[in-house]
């Protein structure tokens, strides 16, 4: 009964940072591109690291940083979605359901999300580079594509959530199964 409740609690406390979360990541993201000229001397002190395909050699009109926040809502809709997949199945455990089918969505659901965020996250740095570097004279613009080992550690992260989502489900399948001849 203790281990129960003591679930409830940390899976309640564990909801409630998701819905912070939620609202949390737009927001950086906004302040981080309001302030992105203020901000970008400091990007490569031990204090402030950012990981950008490129910083600018000049500050960025409004119109860049607006594309550059339009840009970085690609992965960050993805991070928001595996949140809110977390939240939920943060939810469910708080109601005592550990081995439910919602759950073993919930996991597919953060699962596919780190799979895509690897995918999102490629195609949003890639965009990033021509946007921080487009006011740039000729020569000196860029066009990145790159893949890192984060990006491989994500993805092999993503796969493993999936296996552990497809064995939950079987486990939870023969469970039905043997309840049913009892």
């Amino acid at each position: 009964m203790e281990n129960t409740r003591r679930i409830q609690v940390i899976s309640r406390l564990g909801r409630l940072i998701c819905t912070v979360l939620v609202f949390l990541v737009p927001v950086i993201s906004a302040f981080f591109w309001v302030y992105f000229n203020n901000l970008y001397p400091y990007m490569n002190t031990e204090m402030f690291k950012v990981s950008l395909p490129h910083v600018p050699i000049h500050d960025l009109s409004d119109m860049a940083r607006f594309m550059g926040f339009i840009v970085s809502l690609l992965p960050n809709a993805v991070i928001i979605y595996g949140i809110v997949k977390l939240r939920r199945l943060f939810s469910l455990y708080e109601k005592g359901m550990i081995f439910s089918k919602d759950n073993v969505g919930c996991f597919r659901g953060m699962g596919w999300a780190l799979i895509v965020l690897v995918v999102a996250g490629t195609v949003s740095s890639t965009l990033l580079s021509v946007v921080l570097t487009f006011a740039n004279p000729p020569g000196q613009r860029m066009f990145t594509v790159g893949i890192g080992s984060g990006d491989f550690t994500t993805l092999v992260l993503g796969l493993a959530v999936l296996l552990v989502s497809w064995a939950m489900d079987e486990g939870r399948r023969i469970a039905e199964e043997q309840e049913q001849f009892i």
